[in-house]
């Protein structure tokens, strides 16, 4: 149930950030930290578009880390 448990949270969690970070991992793995470095910018634009971005900090103020419910969007 654990595995279960650590799915729904990811699925409950910044999809948006994850799958940048995920991207950031696989670039830093396969092109190395300063390609992964460089890509940062391009990559992360999303994030601080998002609706998820305005959701966890406005969730962070009000109720510190850990609580915020994401969209995904």
């Amino acid at each position: 149930m654990v595995t279960i448990s650590i799915a729904e949270e990811f699925a409950q969690g910044p999809t948006l950030a994850h799958a940048a970070t995920k991207q950031l991992v696989h670039i830093a793995v396969n092109e190395g930290v300063d390609a992964a470095d460089l890509a940062m910018l391009k990559i992360q634009a999303p994030i601080w578009a998002s609706e998820d971005l305005n959701t966890g900090l406005a969730s962070f103020r009000a109720n510190g880390p850990g609580l915020a419910k994401f969209a995904g969007r």
